[in-house]
């Protein structure tokens, strides 16, 4: 396996990044011998930096990309591709809804594509615990708009997880305008235009947080995607 950066954006998640860090490090740490944990954080107000400090004088392998003014989840993740030292990259929340293990699972896949994205929607996928019902409506509903608007044949562009060749990266990034939630939309229709996406199912835990988050903004996602389609 090449090297492999995995980044985790991170907004005011002192009571969770500490864990999915410990997790997160302990699976690479045993599976691969090159690889780096980036976390970044962006205006954050509580102590997510110092537990990120403190884990990563005890283990090694993690760094943390700070900075002072709100990036949006998408440009958090942006900053931390550019960062980024690995031959692979790749992104997930900092919630463990995608545990080590499930995320492995992309790694794996990666080979034959130049994007493997995690689903929770496509065949064989499982939810640990089912999302409320406004939730789900409102994501199979923005998946609809975003195929026709994008012509992506997926079932679900929003599972935090995704890992890329970072060839494909240094072609797409530059080009991204999107820094927001919607941000993977964006991402995943720019390197189908010139590669090959695979989705891939994860056995997933639903998040309350981050589905009240997107449901919040979904008005503005909405917005951000026309702008990118409108870019070319």
């Amino acid at each position: 396996m090449k090297s492999i950066s995995l980044v985790i954006p991170a907004y005011n998640e002192e009571h969770r990044i500490g864990n999915t860090l410990k997790a997160y490090h302990s699976f690479l740490s045993k599976k691969y011998k090159d690889f780096e944990i980036i976390v970044v954080t962006d205006g954050i107000t509580d102590g997510t930096e110092k537990i990120t400090k403190d884990i990563a004088a005890k283990r090694g392998n993690i760094r943390l990309l700070k900075f002072k003014e709100r990036l949006g989840k998408g440009g958090a993740v942006l900053k931390g591709f550019k960062a980024a030292k690995g031959e692979i990259i790749g992104f997930t929340d900092a919630d463990s809804s995608v545990s080590p293990k499930e995320f492995n699972k992309l790694l794996i896949a990666l080979p034959d594509y130049d994007c493997v994205a995690g689903s929770r929607y496509a065949k064989g996928a499982i939810q640990l615990e089912k999302q409320p019902p406004e939730v789900r409506a409102a994501s199979r509903a923005f998946n609809l708009i975003v195929n026709l608007l994008f012509g992506l044949d997926m079932k679900d562009t929003q599972c935090g997880g995704k890992v890329f060749r970072k060839d494909i990266l240094k072609k797409v990034v530059p080009k991204m305008i999107t820094t927001d939630f919607s941000f993977d939309v964006e991402l995943l229709w720019r390197v189908d235009k010139i590669g090959r996406v695979k989705e891939e199912p994860l056995i997933w835990e639903h998040e309350a947080d981050n589905s009240k988050s997107a449901l919040r903004n979904s008005p503005k996602m909405f917005l951000s995607l026309i702008k990118a389609r409108l870019s070319g």
